[in-house]
């Protein structure tokens, strides 16, 4: 299922003629979802915010990465996903770079 579709419900009309619509989502799980990317975001621009005026700019991107990529890795390896070989060299190699 794609992820930007919602899951389909089928009900059977009373002419025997099964119709699909949309599952409609449950409001709570919406505002919720709203309340994520809110806090999400405006902590992110929060932290940028006062990162700019104390670290230098590429050590900034450069710790922003590197936490981004270690969240990953621990969620790669919470289901059992590990890197391989390859991956880890082109990780090392770009991350130098």
């Amino acid at each position: 299922m794609a992820t930007d579709q919602a899951p389909l419900v089928l009900k059977e009309a009373s002419s025997g003629v099964i119709a699909r619509t949309l599952a409609k989502p449950h409001r709570l799980t919406v505002i919720v979802c709203f309340l994520a990317i809110y806090l999400i975001w405006g902590s992110t621009y929060l932290a940028i915010r006062y990162a700019v005026e104390t670290i230098p700019p590429l050590y900034t991107a450069g710790l922003r990465h590197l936490t981004a990529g270690s969240i990953l890795l621990c969620w790669c390896l919470a289901k059992r996903l590990r890197p391989t070989g390859p991956q880890i060299r082109a990780s090392i190699i770009i991350g130098t770079c």
